[in-house]
């Protein structure tokens, strides 16, 4: 678990950073498993898509998001 902390440190540096990690392995998706020890701001946003479709779907949507509220940021003078 260190390893996969140390993993998703490297991707979220600063307050403002965000990304999409993915854990691709059947281990993460069974219920009270290795997900379990993950640290609870990392386990608050995991989600366990049902397919390969729904989990691009689900990519599309949380960078379109950000990306609208860094636009947002930018017009309001803040960035």
């Amino acid at each position: 678990m260190r390893s996969v902390n140390q993993s998703v440190g490297r991707a979220i540096r600063h307050a403002g950073d965000y990304a999409a990690i993915l854990f691709c392995d059947g281990r993460w998706a069974r219920p009270g498993g290795v997900a379990a020890q993950l640290p609870r701001w990392i386990g608050e946003g995991l989600l366990v898509p049902e397919s390969y479709g729904k989990a691009q779907a689900g990519l599309a949507r949380f960078f379109a998001g950000r990306r609208r509220r860094e636009e947002e940021e930018r017009a309001r003078g803040g960035g």
